[in-house]
């Protein structure tokens, strides 16, 4: 069963994709003249970017803008959001502040949805939600990182504040992989998670009918079924995050990492260290003698090189077999 809800433009989360447009005005009258405009277009959503707005902090001049918006998009849906500088907004306010606009525009009766930085502090963030959901408002959960890309931990991090804001999460990993546990993700540094190991890919869509979040491990290893099976996924409304290897040991395309990297809303490619040199490693050079595609192996069997010092270590390998 997917999970929908429905508003004055329709069901979200199923049928066609919605169309959103934002509002980013400094004064009334500059947000007032575009909701007006977007009033006449066809979209579902009306994004009013609170942060951009010079008096969004005071709550009179808030809930008159979100009353003359309201009055302007009339059955559109209209969402909140409040971006801070620590997100690439333009509001420079306390958490606090934060949390209590948030909660004031939710309480207005003039709006739908509310989006919240839902990777902050995990108590504090599902404790605002709920607040937010008994204004009778829906949460749409955002994360932004913009000094680095996640990596497994983070992955397994980001899963398991999804369950503990009450989303309804099942991971995957394939059957194949048992190093470190057979029913569990598992970083380097062994923080885990719960997983349910798979032989194929199409299996995922019969333990999928009533989940939020998907997350797939190890996708490299999955037959290229995987690629329409996250299609589908996603078409349902369901939030799919991927972690795997995009090449195997001779820097070749890895199983249907190709395919999922081209279908992905988006791509955040994670370097290791080059052991030899410090420079960031794209290459998994393998360190035993062994043609397979896959073996599973750690630090004995594999280590992460940049391309130049790759390059030399598959020259090493070819001179000491006498190529």
């Amino acid at each position: 069963m997917k999970r929908t809800f429905k508003l004055s433009t329709g069901v979200f989360g199923e049928g066609d994709p919605k169309i959103c447009a934002p509002i980013v005005g400094r004064t009334k009258e500059d947000i007032f003249k575009a909701a007006e405009v977007i009033a006449k277009t066809e979209a579902d959503v009306v994004e009013w970017r609170g942060d951009w707005f010079d008096r969004v902090e005071d709550r009179d001049e808030l809930l008159e803008v979100l009353q003359g918006i309201r009055g302007r998009i009339r059955e559109k849906a209209l969402l909140f959001t409040l971006r801070t500088v620590y997100e690439g907004g333009q509001l420079a306010v306390m958490k606090n502040t934060y949390y209590e606009l948030n909660e004031r525009a939710a309480r207005s009766g003039y709006v739908d949805l509310v989006d919240v930085e839902a990777f902050r502090e995990e108590e504090r963030t599902s404790e605002e939600i709920r607040k937010l959901q008994s204004a009778g408002v829906h949460v749409i959960a955002s994360f932004h990182n913009f000094d680095r890309t996640p990596d497994r931990e983070e992955l397994i991090r980001r899963l398991k504040r999804a369950k503990f804001a009450k989303q309804r999460v099942e991971i995957f990993k394939p059957a194949i992989d048992t190093r470190y546990s057979e029913e569990e993700v598992v970083s380097h540094d062994s923080h885990s998670i719960a997983s349910t190991p798979i032989d194929s890919s199409a299996s995922i869509l019969l333990f999928t009918s009533e989940i939020d979040v998907v997350g797939i491990d190890e996708a490299q290893f999955f037959d290229n079924g995987l690629i329409d099976v996250c299609n589908e996924l996603a078409n349902n409304g369901i939030r799919v995050i991927v972690a795997g290897l995009d090449m195997d040991f001779r820097g070749f395309p890895f199983g249907p990492m190709p395919g999922l990297c081209a279908i992905a809303d988006e791509v955040s490619k994670v370097h290791a260290i080059c052991v030899k040199c410090g420079q960031l490693a794209s290459f998994s050079h393998r360190t035993v003698k062994n043609d397979k595609q896959v073996l599973l192996g750690e630090t004995a069997e594999y280590e992460p090189l940049c391309r130049e010092c790759y390059l030399r270590a598959i020259k090493g390998d070819r001179t000491a077999a006498g190529e």
